[in-house]
């Protein structure tokens, strides 16, 4: 029994790893980039308590190393607990208080939807809640919490395709891109600083089929924006389905900058919502954006933690909208 724990050890490493370099770059092992590392870990460290009633030093030695490979991952991508949420509940000049959440299409309980969302906001950023909130897959959540009275009459309340933003800010476009019934996206642009250009951000979401090869969706859904947008976003945001690092999303995501990886607070898995092994909601920021914090958050119902960052906006915009 506890040499088979150390196979299993080793074997569940050797798809780690082969997760990692891979990635989804090749439709037929794509699930392996799926093993999430605090798993392996976990598969690991069991084999490491084998190995040593085992008395195999040479194993022992191998799987420690293996681990502690593990353990830098988890705190490179899946975690960061040396960072503090300072700024989580500041906004001010220049800064924009933002969240998403993917909402599943919640039917009955869109009300139940609604008032989480509002409670999510105020434990991110404290009374004054959210200046920008995106809801994917949005149900009836808008309806339910227009009915409730929820939002105030200085703030828009928009829905356009399968998304709807709730915003402080002036809400100056909203456009359907495109949506083939199992990929979307929509174009949203905020007036930010009226003697500026416009925020312009990109609304995506993307099917959840494990079978489907994500380098094909990634790329089909690049060459749709390309054709359907002018100009590059500020901020990309949505549901993936895709774990961090993900060749994929490389070349969609060319030119941006990840907002956990650069300002992520404690675990940043997205799904599912219970215990989130995989950070499949990102939140991508472009050159005129710099994240300053962000965390994920359990709104107590549905599939998804939300996301929630205090992004900086440069005040290098043109009225233009060009650096």
């Amino acid at each position: 029994m506890l040499r088979a724990i150390v196979a299993l050890g080793f074997a569940a490493s050797a798809a780690w790893a082969t997760g990692r370099v891979m990635t989804d770059s090749i439709a037929v092992i794509q699930s392996v980039h799926w093993i999430p590392t605090v798993v392996a870990l976990g598969f690991t460290v069991s084999a490491c308590s084998c190995a040593g009633l085992l008395r195999r030093r040479r194993t022992l030695v191998a799987l420690i190393v293996i681990a502690v490979v593990q353990a830098g991952f988890v705190l490179a991508q899946d975690w960061h607990p040396w960072r503090r949420a300072t700024d989580s509940v500041g906004g001010g000049p220049g800064r924009l208080r933002v969240a998403h959440l993917n909402a599943n299409w919640p039917g009955a309980s869109s009300r139940r939807f609604a008032e989480a969302l509002a409670t999510v906001t105020r434990l991110a950023f404290g009374p004054d809640g959210a200046d920008i909130v995106m809801i994917s897959e949005r149900g009836d959540i808008l309806a339910s919490a227009n009915e409730a009275e929820m939002i105030p009459p200085n703030v828009q309340a928009i829905v356009v395709g399968r998304f709807a933003v709730i915003s402080r800010v002036k809400v100056t476009r909203a456009k359907p891109l495109f949506d083939d019934g199992s990929v979307a996206a929509v174009l949203v642009e905020f007036e930010v600083d009226p003697r500026q250009g416009p925020m312009r951000v990109l609304l995506i979401d993307t099917p959840s089929s494990p079978g489907r090869s994500r380098i094909a969706v990634m790329d089909s859904l690049r060459g749709w924006i390309d054709r359907t947008l002018e100009g590059a976003p500020d901020l990309v945001i949505g549901d993936f389905n895709t774990p961090g690092g993900a060749a994929s999303m490389r070349s969609i995501m060319s030119g941006l900058t990840e907002a956990f990886d650069l300002a992520g607070t404690g675990w940043g898995g997205t799904f599912p919502r219970t215990f989130p092994l995989w950070h499949i909601d990102q939140l991508w920021c472009g050159p005129r954006v710099t994240p300053c914090a962000y965390e994920t958050i359990d709104p107590g119902i549905g599939q998804h933690r939300a996301q929630a960052a205090v992004l900086e906006l440069s005040s290098m915009l043109t009225p233009s909208g060009v650096p």
